[in-house]
């Protein structure tokens, strides 16, 4: 369980990509730039094929608001449950697969050196968002992590992924995420 510090947006369950352990880097440093942008979020982060079968009793079972997100198969199977639970709202860092239309609002972070690049982006921001109102479905915001790779390294040579876990472009690609994920979250209250 992991928290940050400011207003509260809830909880955030999070699902782990497939054999990745549920505090993994991504997540910490998804929560670390979470709590320099001064968000409150509880994050349950959870293995990806244990926490699927206890998720929805647990969703259910928590106050207040309630998000969903993973990453690569944990995303997809996110995306996925969204049908069989309430949430507000999905978070997810390049879903595999991707394209799940999400009866709930939706923010996806792909890293451009992942599946990114696909995604038309006009300015050289660490971060560009676009947003998105599909015919009968709900908000979906995509951001695009400048040179990112799959866990959102800013990695412009896809050489070696370690190097970049702590490079200073990584935490700056970092809170740049962080800020639109704030955004998102706060905008969905």
């Amino acid at each position: 369980e992991l928290c940050g510090g400011g207003p509260s947006l809830g909880t955030l369950f999070w699902l782990g990509g497939s054999g990745q352990r549920p505090d993994n880097e991504l997540i910490r440093r998804f929560c670390n730039a979470l709590h320099a942008e001064g968000v409150t979020l509880t994050v349950h982060a959870l293995h990806h094929e244990r926490g699927l079968r206890e998720l929805p009793t647990r969703i259910e079972k928590t106050p207040g608001a309630v998000w969903l997100g993973g990453h690569s198969a944990g995303g997809g199977a996110a995306a996925t449950l969204i049908e069989r639970v309430r949430v507000r709202g999905l978070v997810l860092i390049n879903p595999c697969p991707p394209g799940q239309r999400a009866r709930v609002r939706s923010l996806t972070i792909f890293g451009e050196n992942d599946g990114g690049g696909r995604f038309a982006c006009d300015n050289d921001a660490l971060v560009h968002a676009s947003c998105c109102s599909p015919p009968g479905g709900a908000d979906a915001v995509t951001l695009i992590a400048r040179q990112g790779d799959h866990s959102i390294r800013y990695n412009p040579d896809d050489g070696d992924k370690d190097a970049h876990s702590a490079s200073e472009k990584t935490r700056q690609m970092n809170l740049a995420v962080a800020k639109e994920v704030a955004a998102f979250l706060g905008a969905s209250r």
